[in-house]
């Protein structure tokens, strides 16, 4: 959620996985919704890019990120992106 301290626009690990997929499926595109300046505080406080987008607050449900300023994903969390990984490789 947002940029990384040191890294570029393109540099997250989103890109990455996207890079990699993109060769098994030309039609894959990345849509990047973050909003420049946003933080957990602000956010949470009615955010200043307007409505939390659904992808967003997915994953302010799936992760300790929104609440407790952890990256690390809840239980909830952990089976969402196995279930994610495992459709996309067994596909």
């Amino acid at each position: 959620m947002g940029a990384q301290p040191g890294q570029g626009p393109d540099e997250g690990y989103t890109d990455v996985l996207y890079a990699a997929l993109k060769q098994r499926d030309p039609h894959l595109r990345l849509v990047k919704l973050g909003c420049g300046g946003e933080t957990t505080t602000t956010m949470l406080n009615g955010g200043i890019c307007g409505t939390i987008p659904l992808n967003v607050a997915r994953i302010c449900t799936w992760a300790y990120q929104c609440g407790h300023g952890d990256g690390h994903a809840t239980p909830a969390g952990y089976r969402r992106i196995g279930a994610a990984f495992q459709a996309v490789l067994t596909s």
